[in-house]
């Protein structure tokens, strides 16, 4: 993965988390006094990853949805994110350390506010979320509410004395793509509640209005293309592996919108959403409504 990141000049945030890479950590955590576990987990797992991959690996993210381990005890956590961050900016000061990775808002701040309130913000460049947004599609308002989302967690950020930059490290949209409806595979296929086919048109509109939000808010983003499943749910790939909708989206906004420069929201309509970027001696207007 670093190779491949390096090769090109991806910036791959990659994860410390026991769970996938140190499977021995999570027995000692279940087994052990806290205190011997966080040793080990910094001088045996922590302090050997960061020297390996020091100038290599740039941008760290600390655990994986943290709030489920730690739901409970979350000054534990903080105790973990503090000795992390140190011990990575002790081996390469230079790098950048992301943490709290919480959750979307329609599972509430609890978590954002609990870590905070005990000083998580000292301890990390960046904050990030797992902002998973599923519903219906057209006139659902997914992209003003992930909007929302972003807002709040940084009110929180600044009741609390210190506002970074957030990151969406790990998200996806739904539904999926249009390709379920093939007579060969929607026999197999698991629908949830407002969940429908839908086609590669809708798709790349819902996707590029949620794209457009994180330019506008300036948050970094990571969205998971999975290839499709039988659960109609997250996976947002076509069956086939090919998300062509989503592609040619992120195409579109790479063209558009990388280098440019948002201004402002345009206020013409309760219903209408419009978003106004420059990029060199263009202006860019992004208008859309419930149906379009």
């Amino acid at each position: 993965a670093v190779d491949f990141h390096d090769r090109y000049q991806f910036l791959g945030c990659h994860s410390i988390s026991e769970g996938w890479r140190a499977k021995w950590l999570s027995a000692l955590w279940k087994d052990a006094p806290f205190d011997e576990y966080l040793k080990v987990y910094i001088e045996e797992y922590v302090r050997p990853l960061a020297t390996r991959f020091k100038g290599r690996i740039r941008c760290w993210e600390v655990t994986n949805e943290p709030y489920y381990q730690f739901k409970d005890c979350p000054d534990k956590w903080v105790r973990l994110m503090k000795a992390t961050y140190e011990t990575l900016k002790e081996v390469d000061p230079e790098c950048t350390v992301v943490g709290t990775c919480g959750p979307p808002g329609s599972m509430g701040y609890s978590w954002y506010r609990r870590t905070f309130a005990l000083g998580a913000l000292e301890y990390q460049d960046a904050v990030s979320s797992h902002l998973y947004h599923f519903g219906p599609w057209v006139g659902s308002g997914v992209a003003v509410t992930v909007r929302k989302w972003m807002g709040e967690i940084r009110k929180i950020m600044a009741e609390n004395g210190k506002v970074v930059p957030l990151w969406n490290s790990e998200t996806t949209v739904t539904p999926p793509a249009s390709m379920y409806t093939h007579p060969s595979h929607t026999r197999y296929v698991r629908y949830h509640a407002g969940e429908a086919p839908t086609d590669p048109l809708e798709q790349a509109q819902t996707y590029f209005k949620v794209l457009v939000v994180h330019e506008a808010e300036d948050v970094k983003y990571s969205f998971h293309i999975f290839h499709g499943g039988v659960e109609y749910t997250s996976h947002t790939g076509e069956y086939d592996e090919t998300p062509l909708a989503f592609l040619a989206t992120q195409a579109a906004l790479a063209k558009h919108l990388e280098e440019a420069e948002y201004l402002g929201d345009i206020d013409l309509h309760h219903d209408i959403q419009m978003c106004l970027f420059s990029s060199g001696e263009r202006l860019i207007a992004i208008p859309w409504g419930p149906m379009f």
